[in-house]
């Protein structure tokens, strides 16, 4: 068992914050620092824990991008909302390019005539058509994006 390397117990931090209105100014500046100090120390020791339902993978969920970036922007700023939409929207590209590749491929393995052998190319072609419709900028930034992203779910 890891020692809580902590001087002051739960009960006494919590009566020095019910005290702290009370105090003259410079003595609620040290108490303050010395509460904040201590909550900092709890912590530390809580994060050290290891969890008790880590073993079962309980809390072991998959990353949700879109999820996080979509609450990120109900707080961001109008520039930050524009960045986080550019995002989204190449993710939501990426998507679609992943699900387009794999209908080809699909298609591909049922059709053994000539006609489908011509489908790889017409995906590359997809590609260069959407990457032609950006913006050197966007296309830069997609392109880090998708590295970011492509790193992530390896």
């Amino acid at each position: 068992m890891v020692q809580k390397h902590s001087f002051l117990n739960h009960h006494t931090i919590e009566m020095m914050k019910t005290a702290l209105p009370y105090m003259n100014p410079q003595a609620q500046k040290s108490i303050e620092v010395l509460v904040k100090t201590e909550e900092l120390l709890d912590t530390v020791h809580v994060l050290e824990q290891p969890s008790e339902l880590s073993a079962c993978n309980v809390n072991k969920e998959p990353f949700d991008m879109e999820a996080m970036l979509l609450q990120m922007k109900q707080v961001g700023t109008k520039k930050e909302q524009e960045t986080i939409d550019s995002l989204l929207n190449f993710m939501k590209m990426q998507k679609l390019l992943q699900a387009y590749s794999l209908f080809i491929n699909k298609k591909q393995t049922t059709d053994s005539n000539s006609e489908t052998k011509d489908a790889s190319g017409s995906q590359d072609t997809l590609m260069e058509f959407l990457m032609s419709q950006l913006s050197p900028e966007q296309k830069s930034n997609f392109e880090n994006i998708n590295l970011v992203l492509n790193a992530m779910n390896n």
